[in-house]
């Protein structure tokens, strides 16, 4: 069985880019896989594993430091502003399955929620998506089929 550290590694970089997303803050996200990284360590020997798993601590980080700031951070792209104006829950929906390639049940694993909570979730922000971004920047992200 590896380790914590060398089973976690490779997701890192997806994990800060994750946190940026929703965050919208280098610090901010920085901040939230730093605390799931500790949090998952401690776990590591009493939880499940798996990319939804590290992503389902990440969200719970990343979800407090939102509602905390209420959302505030610097959007770089007309992408991340369209996806931070979206609930928290739909833009972690749609990030993880649009972005990261979630399937379902990482998705349903990840958000700790139902089937019908996620896909509701998912159809509803990227129905949002579509109709608050242009079509380039859309279609190039995965919101919208080509």
């Amino acid at each position: 069985m590896p380790d914590f550290e060398s089973y976690a590694l490779p997701f890192l970089d997806d994990l800060y880019r994750a946190g940026f997303a929703l965050l919208g803050s280098s610090p901010q996200a920085e901040q939230a896989v730093t605390a799931a990284m500790v949090e998952g360590e401690r776990g590591w020997d009493r939880s499940p594993r798996g990319r939804a798993w590290l992503f389902s601590i990440l969200l719970r980080h990343a979800r407090a430091t939102y509602v905390r700031t209420k959302g505030a951070g610097e959007c770089t792209s007309d992408e991340l502003a369209a996806l931070r104006e979206l609930p928290f829950r739909q833009a972690a929906a749609v990030l993880l399955t649009d972005v990261f390639e979630f399937d379902e049940r990482e998705l349903r694993e990840a958000m700790g929620r139902g089937l019908r909570s996620t896909a509701a979730e998912l159809r509803v922000g990227r129905q949002r998506l579509a109709r608050g971004l242009s079509a380039e920047p859309a279609h190039r992200l995965g919101f919208v089929p080509g």
